[in-house]
């Protein structure tokens, strides 16, 4: 009897080869260019949070900032699950907290790349 277990496959079966995944010998340059796609995105939801003025794309948008701030492995005492995290704009103290974060995440942006235009 062969075990029937989850195989490293995509959705239509076809299995998986890494032919995606990016390397160029150097682990340095690799890990800095992590580090720099990961810092854009954090960029790009601050600009496009500044770009629009409809409030559900904003609250999404700072929500998915702050969640991005948050450091890894918070205790649940500390931060427990919310039943908001869905619908971020149910709960006005989530709000409030969120709109502070944004701010300062948007300030650090402005301080080291220049205000937006």
């Amino acid at each position: 009897m062969q075990a029937e277990g989850a195989l490293p496959v995509d959705s239509v079966g076809n299995p998986w080869s890494g032919g995606y995944v990016y390397n160029s010998g150097n682990l340095v340059l690799d890990l800095m260019y992590n580090l720099m796609l990961e810092s854009t995105g954090c960029l790009q939801k601050c600009r496009m949070y500044e770009m629009t003025a409809n409030k559900a794309a904003r609250s999404t948008i700072s929500y998915r900032i702050v969640r991005e701030q948050a450091p890894e492995g918070v205790p649940m005492e500390i931060s427990p699950e919310r039943l908001e995290e869905f619908a971020p704009g149910l709960d006005t103290d989530l709000m409030e907290l969120i709109q502070q974060t944004a701010e300062m995440a948007m300030a650090d942006i402005d301080a080291t790349f220049g205000k937006m235009k």
